[in-house]
């Protein structure tokens, strides 16, 4: 007999790594310690970061966002890229398969 347990969150993510690396021992699993595979800071380590520095120096309201938005596109100007290109591409009225098709195309020409 087996038991069923619900996992969620940070639960879930934690028990998906052990099997994960039980099954694929010599795979380094993406975004490990909050980063990617190519050693980038995740999205979510690089806003983390970004907001312990805004709160440190104690920002509020326009200067913050600021701040923030800058901090994030110096720490991941590929993700800052593709948020401009999908600003763009919506501007044009695209949507669905059409809207990835366009993102992906502008960041690859953004990055030559």
């Amino acid at each position: 007999m087996s038991e069923n347990i619900a996992l969620a969150g940070a639960d879930l993510r934690a028990a998906m790594r052990i099997c994960m690396q039980g099954k694929f021992p010599g795979v380094q699993l993406y975004a490990h310690d909050g980063l990617t595979r190519d050693g980038k800071p995740t999205a979510v380590a690089a806003r983390a970061a970004c907001k312990e520095e805004a709160d440190g120096r104690k920002l509020q309201g326009p200067e913050r966002i600021a701040a923030l938005t800058a901090c994030f596109n110096g720490k991941r100007p590929d993700l800052a890229q593709r948020s401009e290109c999908r600003k763009e591409a919506r501007a044009k009225g695209l949507d669905g398969a059409d809207l990835r098709k366009a993102v992906d195309a502008c960041a690859r020409e953004a990055r030559g």
